[in-house]
């Protein structure tokens, strides 16, 4: 239940955040994630993808635009290095 209260608690402040008129960077700073963190949240479906496209600009994820990939290890593209 405490779990669940955190988490609501956490919602409503990012909620908050935004509708004040702040950028996702800033909540972002706000909350102190790291690359490492947004590396295993940035696949939530629940992020606009302009966002999701701020964040990965904000910690340089170099994301994957290959047509043609020749393999994928551990999420990484083998072609350019990218994220997929």
């Amino acid at each position: 239940m405490a779990s669940q209260l955190k988490t609501a608690e956490m919602q409503l402040l990012g909620f908050g955040h935004a509708s004040k008129g702040f950028s996702i960077e800033s909540l972002a700073d706000a909350m102190g994630l790291k690359k490492s963190e947004w590396m295993k949240l940035r696949n939530l479906d629940d992020l606009k993808p302009n966002d999701k496209q701020s964040l990965d600009d904000k910690f340089q994820v170099k994301v994957c635009k290959c047509s043609r990939v020749i393999g994928i290890k551990n999420g990484i593209c083998m072609t350019c290095n990218g994220v997929r």
